[in-house]
């Protein structure tokens, strides 16, 4: 069984859910899933999870992302992209390189946003999204995200295209929205392309027709941003059986490899009682 995940350079059009039906047919398996959704008219970096690489993707979701947007100003879209229907059209002041890189530096550290109406979260176990194409308004709550850096890569009258490294959960479309409005106008995004997730690069994905189990990222190499302990005998029995640990070392998490075939065996998280607990096991028993 091929443990792994795959980097997809993913097109302008289908959702992150087409790219795994059609890797389904591809690699001959049903146990895939993607880390991090790209919105149809958003291309670059997806991570597909296979089989017990499946189970890396809550630790590959919590790594920043990379992304190159295009923000068109003078208009409002419905849904913050160049998908929605218009709503608003409003003057473009005239800007200067310096007063763009200025307000793009404003939201460098902790930015609150308010998730859009038009987005995958959840609301009583359904998408915001199904409420917005009903015409329902949900109450969101705030939430904190990080932006780790954000600059300016070219300006136009009506366009600026920009750099933003983020956390988990950072929406740009709303980002862009509020960077229109720092600037005096409106605006919306016309292009998203995710170029990095952690240290994956787009530059080393295939388009989704090109992908074949020869492109396959060992887990052991996937997890490369977990510190890590490696066990042997009696040790890797219990890692193994998923059995409490005592290591010696401070960090959170830790990925636990075999002293002997140098294969993930699992993934433990330190406990508030100084102990290690099992919270992935990637072991297979023959």
């Amino acid at each position: 069984m091929v443990n792994a995940i795959f980097l997809v350079n993913k097109e302008v059009g289908p959702t992150s859910r087409d790219i795994v039906n059609v890797l389904n047919k591809t690699l001959g398996t049903k146990k895939l899933g993607h880390a991090g959704s790209l919105d149809p008219f958003a291309s670059g970096l997806l991570i597909i999870g296979m089989n017990q690489g499946l189970k890396l993707v809550p630790y590959i979701e919590t790594l920043p992302k990379t992304y190159i947007a295009s923000l068109k100003l003078g208009i409002k879209t419905s849904t913050g992209d160049s998908e929605g229907e218009i709503l608003e059209k409003a003057n473009i002041p005239s800007l200067e390189k310096e007063q763009v890189e200025k307000v793009l530096q404003s939201f460098l550290g902790d930015v609150e946003q308010i998730p859009p109406m038009y987005s995958a979260l959840k609301h009583d176990g359904v998408p915001l999204y199904q409420y917005a194409r009903k015409g329902v308004e949900i109450e969101r709550k705030p939430r904190i995200v990080q932006i780790f850096d954000i600059k300016l890569l070219s300006l136009d009258i009506d366009n600026i295209i920009f750099l933003v490294e983020c956390s988990k959960g950072t929406y740009v479309r709303t980002l862009g929205e509020d960077i229109a409005t720092k600037l005096g106008t409106i605006g919306y995004l016309e292009h998203l392309m995710r170029t990095k997730i952690g240290e994956f690069n787009v530059k080393d994905a295939k388009s989704v027709g090109d992908i074949s189990l020869k492109d396959a990222i060992r887990i052991e190499d996937a997890t490369y941003f977990i510190p890590s302990i490696t066990v042997k005998g009696d040790e890797e029995k219990k890692v193994k059986n998923g059995m409490k640990m005592h290591f010696r070392c401070n960090f959170k998490q830790v990925r636990i490899l075999s002293s002997v075939t140098g294969e993930l065996i699992a993934i433990y998280e330190l406990g508030s009682d100084g102990v290690y607990y099992s919270k992935r096991g990637f072991y297979e028993s023959n």
